[in-house]
């Protein structure tokens, strides 16, 4: 019986050591178990979109890209030699854009453009047509010429292999200029720059050759599709090797590539991150300019470097006013974890005046004199007032400062401007939140609101006079926290289990120890 005993205990030493092995292989580099967690990119990380102003058809000059127009091209059954890199796949066919409203720039310049005679240009259609770069790229961009519902764009990096690293669609850049040209062209809605200055979405619809006028005010029925020069950039360890157009009907020009890392010039708009999360800084009365932030873990934020004269920089925060929201300090730690908006904060600078007073006292004469009678006449002049008339100030656009970018169930400050003293203002937000306010004595209304935790998508801002109806409108795009999808492996329930086994092997084997033979 205690033979037995024995027997038995020693194989359950022995199944605990055989635990234990596993246990350990669990932690072993390249040893696979189904287990999801977030991704981790390295600090600094990122890839981002963004679109030029309406009318632009050529990338930031300041870039020094190498550029590929398609003008030395004849067909598309085979592709010559290109500054930015080797073509592979196929194209559906190479257009002459004077002959075909659809594509073709006029121009390869970095400022809004018009007229002009549209140039060769590729079309994809239900092809993939790829670009594969001599040298990794930092900066992509390229002339999207009326973006059609089935057009893809997919980037990737030399660790991404045959998997994208960052896709972009029509429907990307549609979610921020809007889906169709508004009627009555080119209606008021709005986009901001990271300046600041605000584009209509209206001109970005039409062909720009078949403009008259850098702010059209009429629209030729030819071409009734968004086009949008689209910037695309990689920062820290990311880099791109290779870049795929794809879909029916795509129509593009102008490649642009650049090898060296590349900073959002103050004009663009921004349309996405794709890796990363990216805050934009707002002078908020200052003046100056700063990059946006793009980053895929927690870290500082930038340095300010914008500056208001008359004003000490105090701080960040979400809101314009400083209100309602959170508040960071300069060069603060962020999590980027989500997409953000910040304000600069100022606090007026007191001043002191330093006031000298100088008394002089003057001697004094004495002399004899004799004082002849005189007679004294006074003369009283009464000069009327001057009456002072009400000025009336003209009429102004009123303009309206709102976060591009907002977190769902986190609050917002609304902020409309150019409103007369005094007069009523109805403040739209959405759908669900309207509201009458009273412009101040600058003609400024605020309003501080949260957006509801389960609202996502586009949601538009409206500022409208309740009298003259003069009226400013933009657009908010809701958004939640996101995480980038990864497959990893974790082995701590092993190392525990194979601890836990351990103990008791050895328990086991002093048992067997104590036992009689």
């Amino acid at each position: 019986m205690r033979s037995m005993l024995s027997r038995a205990i020693n194989r359950m030493a022995q199944l605990a050591i055989i635990l234990v092995v596993i246990g350990l292989l669990s932690i072993v580099p390249g040893a696979s178990f189904d287990r999801t967690e977030p991704a981790h990119a390295a600090s600094g990380d990122g890839i981002t979109a963004y679109v030029s102003p309406p009318l632009v058809q050529g990338p930031p000059s300041s870039y020094g890209t190498s550029l590929e127009t398609f003008a030395s091209w004849t067909s598309c059954n085979s592709f010559p030699a290109s500054a930015v890199g080797t073509f592979s796949g196929s194209c559906q066919r190479l257009t002459n854009g004077n002959s075909y409203v659809w594509g073709g720039a006029s121009s390869t310049s970095d400022t809004p453009f018009v007229g002009g005679v549209p140039s060769e240009f590729v079309v994809a259609h239900g092809t993939n047509l790829t670009l594969t770069f001599a040298s990794p790229a930092k900066y992509v961009g390229f002339w999207w010429s009326a973006g059609s519902a089935n057009n893809v764009v997919n980037l990737y990096t030399a660790a991404s292999g045959t998997t994208p690293a960052a896709t972009f669609t029509t429907a990307t850049i549609d979610s921020i200029l809007g889906g169709s040209i508004p009627s009555p062209y080119p209606g008021t809605a709005t986009v901001s720059a990271i300046d600041g200055t605000t584009y209509k979405k209206g001109h970005y619809f039409g062909r720009p050759s078949n403009h008259t006028s850098l702010i059209p005010t009429s629209f030729s029925a030819q071409n009734n599709q968004s086009h949008a020069f689209l910037n695309i950039f990689a920062s820290g360890s990311i880099a791109f090797t290779k870049i795929e157009f794809t879909g029916m009907n795509f129509e593009f020009d102008n490649v642009a590539i650049s090898t060296s890392t590349q900073s959002p010039t103050q004009n663009l708009v921004f349309i996405e991150s794709v890796l990363g999360k990216t805050v934009n800084f707002l002078p908020n009365g200052g003046s100056g300019t700063m990059n946006a932030q793009t980053e895929s873990a927690a870290t500082t934020l930038s340095a300010n470097t914008f500056n208001r004269s008359g004003y000490t920089f105090t701080g960040w925060h979400t809101t314009a006013s400083g209100t309602g929201g959170t508040s960071f300090a300069n060069q603060a730690s962020y999590s980027f974890s989500s997409d953000l908006t910040l304000h600069a904060q100022w606090t007026l600078t007191p001043t002191t005046t330093t006031t000298t007073t100088t008394t002089t006292t003057a001697p004094v004469v004495t002399t004899s004199t004799t004082t002849p009678a005189t007679t004294t006449t006074t003369t009283t002049t009464t000069t009327a007032p001057v009456a002072i008339t009400s000025i009336t100030r003209p009429a102004t656009q009123p303009t309206l400062e709102a976060p591009r970018i907002a977190v769902a169930g986190q609050p917002i400050s609304v902020m409309a401007r150019g409103f007369t003293p005094g007069e009523k203002v109805v403040l739209r937000v959405g759908d669900g939140k309207t509201v009458t306010l009273v412009a101040n004595s600058q003609g400024v209304v605020q309003l501080e609101l949260v957006l509801a935790s389960t609202t996502s998508g586009k949601k538009e801002v409206v500022a409208s006079a309740a009298v003259s109806g003069r009226s400013v409108r933009s657009e908010i795009r809701v958004t939640a926290p996101q995480y980038l999808p990864a497959t990893g492996s974790s082995s701590t329930p092993f190392i525990a289990w194979g601890l836990f086994i351990t103990l008791l092997g050895c328990a086991l084997q002093v048992l067997k120890r104590l036992l009689p033979r």
